[in-house]
């Protein structure tokens, strides 16, 4: 049966961006552009607090949001939405904005080469399209997300906010910041000595009547 001009346009835009992106690497591996569907594109500009998309794979030459709907930001929640056979992509918007890449031990190895190597290219276009994730997850398995990881406070957990710089009070006071007077002088201050402080000397006097 023929396929559809539509699907028959996909497969060559897919074919094409084979054959551009031959020879660029990432990581060692070949980058995957696969375009977006005008509907996977609609799901994700709509996407509201409170709701996930799945963005498939389809027929190894287009992505497509395959699920969209409701979803509570706990982690059995997530799992319950999440795919057990075949790799897919989640965005999730709800405490965090959460990215997943779900790729189970049991799919394909083609499957799990082409979803790999299409990750760099999904994430680019959801940044293209305004959504940037500031956690993101890579899975096998559904046990993999956690209240922890969701929330980017697992080590598992790639969170990309900016951390805050904390500067210590007391490493900051026992770094001077300016030297005075002689290095003697500062190692004295330093153990509680006075700079201009000198110890006594004690003097023997010689009996009398030693000299001869």
């Amino acid at each position: 049966m023929d396929s559809s001009p539509a699907l028959r346009m996909l497969e060559s835009t897919a074919a094409q961006d084979r054959k551009i992106e031959k020879g660029k690497k990432l990581g060692g591996f070949h980058v995957s552009q696969l375009p977006f569907t005008d509907e996977a594109t609609k799901a994700i500009k709509k996407l509201k607090s409170g709701q996930f998309v799945e963005l498939a794979i389809v027929h190894g030459t287009h992505i497509h949001a395959t699920v969209t709907g409701p979803v509570e930001f706990k982690a059995p929640a997530i799992q319950e939405v999440v795919h057990r056979v075949e790799p897919r992509f989640y965005v999730i918007n709800g405490k965090k904005l959460l990215f997943i890449y779900s790729c189970p031990d049991n799919s394909s190895r083609k499957d799990r080469m082409l979803n790999s190597t299409s990750k760099p290219h999904v994430l680019a276009v959801l940044k293209s399209l305004g959504v940037k994730p500031n956690v993101q997850l890579e899975i096998s398995d559904v046990d993999d997300i956690t209240k922890e990881n969701i929330l980017g406070k697992s080590p598992s957990a790639a969170s990309l906010e900016k951390p805050k710089l904390r500067r210590s009070s007391s490493a900051t006071a026992a770094i001077p910041t300016e030297l005075h007077g002689s290095l003697s002088a500062f190692m004295a201050q330093s153990l509680g000595k006075k700079s201009g402080a000198t110890a006594k000397k004690k003097i023997v006097m010689a009996p009398a009547g030693a000299y001869g």
